[in-house]
């Protein structure tokens, strides 16, 4: 500081309007950007809500964990519970929430039209369809004419099941609202003869029912022709064991047909708070499970809607921006949206950076040049025929601008150009001493 202070005593008049000048002018147009930036692009809510889905099932954990990374960041997260997919899709459309998961191939896409937006797929979310040991079945157009517990009429389950067995030729089918574990214990006692569900291995009922002898789950060895039929669908395989080791669980690979968990959200959600639903995204399903690869999620691909083009800045970049990978999220949002109005500004003003240093210079340099009118006034007089000054009253105005041109502060880049004025008042300094010379003589 004492430093700082003793440069800013040793700096020209000029010097320090000329720095007050750039500071003042840096500090209004830092806040001016400031403004604009709050004003013109507002900051990301600090508030949001999810449709998730049933209590206990796999979405409301996913909305869990995602609410988990959202709140650690300062956005308070509010979780709804729904019937399931298409009560999410309905209510995003009609935006009573900011964002929702929703099964793949659940809505349709020109119903969202431009409401709705993807981030990417979650995990997959195989088709489970068990019957009882005794009577397995071996493919889905068995289940004509069986009582099939899955669900409710709007959920995801049902909504594939529809067309699944439309495509299969299935007839007739007796629909049970029960769901879960309320299903699974349907089927042990008999009340269905299947149950269906989209759901991960690791729920504790499909843990169970796998390892119940007394019931059976259908292995699609078609799987492959139904994920070409249906794109919102991937083979997936469940491989023999990898539920349990030691029990040999499952005994034999059972293929699956499997849609994704998918992440949408409004159109117009800020894209702030879209980059941090991915980065949690990132942070919770990127791991790998019993059926997907690590960083196999999130997937950009496995998508009905159209990917928000901020998600896909976020794919290509493989990750967030560089701002928000140093910085707070609050903070980082805030530099970014200034330096979007920085870039105009700085366009804008490029042309006076360039003249400043310039006009400077001709401010210094013309405050030493002034000196020389009075030394070239004080030389016309000693010099004049007509009307020649006394030596004494020159010399009184040489000494005037002498002190003066000693007062004079400039940066040492500019000390060659006074060191020369002193050279000439030496000289008309001189050219007194000789007049006056001369005048005693006569």
């Amino acid at each position: 500081m004492k430093q700082l202070a003793k440069r800013w005593r040793d700096m020209a008049p000029g010097e320090r309007g000329f720095w007050l000048a750039g500071v003042s002018v840096s500090l209004v147009v830092t806040i001016l950007l400031v403004w604009l930036a709050l004003t013109l692009d507002p900051a990301p809510p600090r508030q949001i809500s999810i449709l998730t889905g049933p209590a206990g099932g796999a979405y409301q954990s996913a909305g869990e964990r995602l609410e988990q990374f959202l709140e650690a960041k300062g956005v308070e997260v509010e979780l709804i519970p729904t019937a399931g997919s298409g009560e999410n899709f309905a209510r995003l459309v009609a935006a009573d929430a900011d964002a929702a998961l929703i099964q793949g191939g659940v809505g349709d896409p020109l119903t969202a039209a431009n409401r709705i937006r993807s981030l990417g797929a979650l995990f997959y979310e195989p088709l489970w369809i068990f019957t009882t040991a005794g009577e397995p079945i071996s493919d889905l157009r068995d289940l004509d004419g069986q009582r099939i517990a899955a669900g409710r009429e709007d959920s995801g389950i049902r909504a594939l099941l529809d067309v699944l067995l439309q495509e299969n030729g299935v007839q007739s089918v007796t629909w049970s609202e029960a769901a879960g574990t309320a299903a699974a214990a349907s089927l042990r006692l008999g009340e269905v003869d299947a149950a269906a569900f989209i759901t991960s291995p690791d729920r504790t009922y499909i843990r169970d029912l796998l390892q119940d002898d007394a019931i059976s789950v259908l292995s699609l060895p078609r799987s492959p022709a139904y994920s070409r039929l249906f794109p919102f669908l991937s083979e997936v395989t469940l491989y023999q064991g990898v539920i349990d080791l030691q029990h040999d669980i499952p005994p034999e690979d059972v293929q699956l047909i499997a849609p994704a968990a998918v992440a949408v959200v409004r159109s117009d959600l800020h894209p702030a708070v879209q980059s941090l639903l991915l980065q949690a995204m990132h942070e919770h399903f990127s791991s790998g499970s019993a059926l997907a690869e690590p960083a196999a999620f999130p997937d950009r691909h496995l998508v009905d809607y159209p990917l928000s083009q901020h998600a896909a800045r976020y794919y290509d970049r493989g990750g967030p921006a560089f701002l928000q990978r140093y910085l707070p999220f609050w903070a980082a949002n805030l530099v970014d949206r200034v330096w979007i109005l920085l870039i105009p500004v700085l366009t804008l003003m490029f042309p006076f950076m360039r003249i400043a240093p310039r006009l400077y210079s001709w401010q210094l340099k013309r405050r030493i040049k002034r000196f020389y009118r009075d030394l070239r006034d004080v030389e016309r007089d000693v010099v004049s025929k007509e009307n020649p000054g006394s030596p004494d009253a020159c010399r009184n105005r040489l000494e005037t601008i002498r002190a003066d041109v000693r007062e004079l502060k400039v940066p040492w880049t500019y000390f060659d150009e006074v060191y020369v004025l002193k050279t000439h008042i030496d000289f008309v300094e001189h050219l007194i001493d000789s007049q006056e010379a001369k005048g005693e003589d006569r």
